[in-house]
């Protein structure tokens, strides 16, 4: 014959199996109806890249953002802590400013934001000019074809120097499911030891 204390242990283990049955159940449920709203729809807003931050000597270009642009830095006037940059789109100029440190380059195309540059820092020595961008945002134009997979003008090799943060593969919901799932495995635990007493 069992005691009560197994008896009400047994009761609260099946309890915690059938919440966690239906958590599971509820959490994959939720991603099919969100992965099913999808349509492979990339949304408008998506950001491409996202906060990452990029230098650039006088005369260089960074090459490696989505769907085609590029940013040149054209002139650096170290003394004013001043530079002139040129945002291209398949090498034809969208937008040039001079800005300065801590000066906000903003590119917008039909009340979409597509880029959302930060001067952090001018930097000079050895007869060159350095400057360093941060963050860089980017997002997705819906007027372009959607982006590749790599950046640069589609046909990128791969190697970004560690610029897109996007390149961590993310599972969806995992980190809730599993501290959900740790809580419950906790609990259980913990009703065990009290009353195994």
């Amino acid at each position: 014959m069992r005691s009560v204390k197994t008896e009400l242990l047994l009761k609260y283990l099946v309890i915690a199996v059938i919440l966690l049955t239906s958590l599971t159940v509820v959490f994959n449920v939720a991603d099919f109806i969100a992965a099913a709203s999808d349509d492979n729809e990339v949304p408008e807003n998506e950001a491409l890249i996202n906060g990452t931050g990029i230098y650039l000597q006088t005369g260089e270009e960074w090459d490696r953002f989505y769907q085609g642009y590029s940013l040149r830095v054209k002139y650096v006037n170290f003394d004013q802590k001043s530079l002139w940059i040129e945002l291209l789109l398949n090498e034809t100029t969208v937008k040039e400013k001079i800005m300065y440190e801590g000066e906000k380059f903003i590119y917008s195309q039909n009340s979409v934001e597509i880029f959302n540059i930060t001067v952090d820092r001018i930097y000079s020595g050895a007869g060159e000019e350095l400057v360093t961008f941060r963050p860089v945002y980017q997002f997705k134009d819906p007027s372009l074809p959607p982006p590749s997979q790599e950046p640069g003008n589609n046909n990128a090799s791969g190697d970004n120097n560690g610029t897109n943060n996007d390149e961590t593969p993310v599972v969806n919901g995992f980190g809730i499911k599993s501290a959900l799932i740790s809580v419950i495995i906790a609990s259980i635990c913990i009703m065990g030891i009290k009353f195994s007493k």
